[in-house]
């Protein structure tokens, strides 16, 4: 955890656990897991009742605190940690303390994530969040089904979530101009409309997935968003006005977009989104 302010703003937002813990009825032995679902590793037959682990209040019992030296340096160090145990997310402030950490992410931040493929980043600023409504960014891929699963699973049982799915279409890579709007004005309906039916499959996926984990239907939404002619760089700030239209607190995206790209750990609208965003903690899946 970096920078005092990011650290205490952090804890106030902490409703929602990190590692689920449960112990034991046959052996009393404290075992980790998903909650619902989880086994202990001596008794296979004994399994927490739903929901354990993910309780609206965050008790004292439920934090541990750990301190280490450097080893390789403090983003390795803490993905080595991350890969011993059994988390669910790693969370941390978006900032540090420097001057130069006030206009873009800290160092270790961007370091985590570049090399925290295999492990979701939590990040946090600002100063305080009152909403739990929850703005799910998602593309025509089937990872967004597992990313909307993942939300549900790390909410699960909370009271007054929210999540909506949101889908900014743009159908061209580059700025047109009105000209060449006129030429690919049919090309580009047809694009829509097809952007469009796949997302309205994946939204319903989504959902499904969400009341599957008990959610109620109605604490679910979506919204399909189009601006005609609109490129790929129009997506990140279209994604930060609605995170202030919709007084979201948390954003969810994941780390890269539907080219899945190889040789980029970190999408390019992830990284604008992540950058720009404020008051609001963000998930990178």
């Amino acid at each position: 955890m970096k920078g005092e302010s990011d650290e205490k703003n952090f804890a106030r937002h902490g409703w929602v656990e990190f590692r689920s813990e449960f112990s034991c009825l046959s052996c009393r032995s404290l075992q980790r897991g998903l909650g619902s679902g989880s086994h202990c590793s001596q008794h296979p037959s004994f399994s927490p009742p739903p929901f354990i682990g993910r309780s609206t209040m965050l008790l004292k019992s439920h934090i541990q605190a750990k301190h280490a030296p450097q080893i390789v340096g403090v983003a390795r160090d803490i993905i080595h940690e991350a890969d011993a145990g059994y988390y669910d997310a790693c969370a941390m402030g978006k900032k540090g303390m420097g001057w130069f950490d006030d206009i873009f992410l800290g160092s270790i931040t961007s370091k985590l994530l570049e090399i925290s493929e295999n492990h979701p980043v939590w990040l946090v600023s600002g100063n305080e969040w009152k909403s739990r409504k929850v703005l799910v960014a998602m593309d025509h891929t089937p990872k967004a089904v597992q990313l909307a699963r993942y939300v549900g699973e790390m909410l699960r049982g909370l009271e007054g979530v929210q999540i909506h799915f949101y889908h900014y279409c743009a159908p061209f890579a580059e700025n047109l101009t009105q000209k060449e709007k006129e030429k690919m004005k049919e090309i580009e309906r047809r694009m829509v409309e097809r952007d469009k039916e796949e997302m309205d499959h994946f939204f319903d996926e989504a959902q499904k997935a969400l009341e599957d984990l008990g959610y109620d239907k109605k604490a679910l939404g979506t919204r399909f968003d189009y601006d005609k002619s609109a490129s790929t760089k129009k997506v990140s700030p279209a994604i930060l006005k609605e995170v202030r239209k919709g007084k979201y607190g948390t954003l969810v995206l994941g780390r890269k977009g539907s080219t899945q790209a190889r040789e980029f750990r970190l999408g390019s609208v992830v990284l604008r989104t992540v950058t720009e965003v404020e008051n609001c903690a963000v998930w990178v899946v």
